[in-house]
């Protein structure tokens, strides 16, 4: 691990089957971290991925009700196909590859 890599020392996983890559297969030469289980079946308030990309295909709004605020632009540009940051994306095309 290097110096820009961030550190993560929570992790939430949307099911108990989600968070065995963490608690069963942790990442080598990792910081152990918390693994918290948000179970989706268990709550209807938690939407998973499927269920998101759905809404959005749709063209129902609600899907940026499941998703941090922070995330709802990069989210939408993903699910639109395109680069998730456009500044990122620049800087790739003037060096002539993928940085992410």
């Amino acid at each position: 691990m290097n110096q820009i890599d961030p550190v993560v020392d929570k992790y939430y996983a949307g099911s108990k089957y989600d968070a065995v890559a963490f608690t069963d297969y942790p990442p080598k030469n990792y910081p152990k971290i918390e693994v918290g289980v948000l179970d989706r079946e268990d709550s209807p308030q938690l939407a998973s991925g499927t269920d998101i990309r759905e809404l959005f295909k749709k063209g129902n709004p609600t899907w940026k009700l499941f998703i941090p605020v922070g995330n709802v632009d990069i989210t939408e540009r993903v699910l639109n196909g395109k680069h998730p940051f456009p500044e990122l994306e620049k800087l790739e095309e003037e060096m002539g590859g993928e940085m992410l």
